[in-house]
């Protein structure tokens, strides 16, 4: 999700640093199943026909983790944000995000991030 750095979203495992590596407890472990949703609106700022063009974007994601197969988790992270789209011909898309986190855990931070992507679609 784009407010988060990247695999923070997921279940944490407690007692990680204990032994091996002393500052890392509550490492986030991943999980066996996932959902998530997501909903942007993009405006065109610039377009030229068959040329480059510039958008503006608004966005909202939610998703969740969970460490069982076939559960589904109740407990979720969500954010919103805005970001720049700009579609480059014989490139393609470049895309510039800033999130927001909205719910999250004692382990993420209400602080945003950036988060750059190339391509249509942006995966989970």
């Amino acid at each position: 999700m784009r407010g988060y750095k990247f695999r923070n979203v997921a279940p944490r495992d407690p007692g990680y640093g204990t032994v091996l590596y002393q500052n890392m407890a509550n490492e986030p472990i991943g999980g066996d199943n996932d959902w998530f949703g997501s909903l942007e609106y993009s405006l065109p700022i610039f377009e030229k026909d068959g040329g480059v063009s510039l958008r503006f974007a608004i966005f909202y994601d939610i998703g969740a983790v969970g460490t069982s197969a076939y559960k589904f988790n109740t407990m979720y992270d969500d954010d919103a944000g805005a970001g720049i789209r700009l579609n480059i011909p014989h490139l393609g898309p470049l895309r510039l995000d800033y999130g927001v986190p909205i719910t999250h855990d004692q382990y993420n931070s209400s602080s945003g991030q950036f988060q750059f992507g190339v391509g249509y679609e942006r995966p989970f």
